[in-house]
């Protein structure tokens, strides 16, 4: 019975480590390099820095979204950029640049004040001047596309002025390349 228990022992113990996802190391097989691993590529302080300065960063496995409202980038009901704007599209440039992008999709979004027509035309020229601008922060012009969507995907009520500020917003998509790039900064064990 004794030596039953000694048997299984061992295999519960291996058992319960290989459901709770550890495994045994194989030298010869390259490590799987997980979303959470490449998540932490992002360079930090530079996605900080687009917090604090309006935007907001989401990243979910290789897909990062940059969701700035249109406040912070351009005049009221313009696709003239201020200043501070000028600023945080540094910022945004050098964190797209950070990592080989296979495409950059800008979108505009407006409330929905105004005919559909204005709107999407707003949209549109303010997608295309945060595009022409990332130009300039050399990321490839036939990599990135600008598309305005005016108010067809409201985010937020329209019914009241904090509703109406959130829907007006510009959002940049990249997908950084993993197959030809290593992402930086993860440690690559060869046995």
């Amino acid at each position: 019975m004794r030596l039953t228990q000694l048997f299984l022992l061992p295999i519960l113990l291996i058992g319960m480590l290989v459901l709770a996802g550890c495994t045994q190391y194989h030298p010869r097989e390259a490590p799987v390099v997980s979303s959470l691993i490449e998540a932490q590529t992002l360079p930090r302080y530079l996605v900080e820095k687009v917090e604090r300065d309006g935007g907001q960063v989401v990243h979910i496995g290789e897909t990062v979204s940059i969701v700035v409202p249109a406040t912070e980038l351009f005049n009221a009901d313009s696709a003239n950029l201020q200043y501070r704007g000028i600023e945080l599209l540094d910022d945004i440039g050098k964190l797209i640049s950070a990592h080989p992008s296979q495409l950059v999709r800008i979108c505009g979004f407006t409330n929905n004040l105004g005919s559909p027509q204005r709107n999407k035309a707003l949209s549109r020229r303010q997608a295309q001047v945060v595009s022409n601008y990332l130009w300039t922060q050399k990321i490839d012009a036939r990599m990135a596309y600008a598309i305005g969507y005016g108010d067809e995907m409201p985010i937020a009520s329209n019914d009241d002025r904090w509703g109406r500020k959130l829907n007006n917003r510009i959002v940049i998509h990249f997908r950084y390349d993993t197959y030809y790039n290593k992402p930086i900064g993860v440690v690559y064990v060869h046995g």
